[in-house]
């Protein structure tokens, strides 16, 4: 339950970790460098606790979804 307090103060900088992969894995993708980018916002975020890592990945994937459909078809 501890956490549950610590995640509500730390979700401004998890959503900013976030939003940080998804434009590095477009800016990557424009440049054609090759790399899995998008997972430095959730390094950036377990730096404070490995659950806050997690979550960020998570929410980058959902902000890069509309971004991959594109590659779907």
């Amino acid at each position: 339950m501890a956490y549950i307090a610590r995640l509500k103060e730390e979700l401004p900088k998890i959503i900013v970790y976030a939003l940080l992969g998804a434009a590095v894995r477009i800016f990557s993708d424009a440049l054609h460098l090759s790399g899995y980018y998008d997972s430095l916002g959730a390094l950036a975020a377990s730096s404070s606790h490995p659950l806050s890592g997690i979550i960020t990945a998570l929410i980058t994937g959902v902000f890069l979804y509309p971004y991959y459909q594109v590659y779907l078809l």
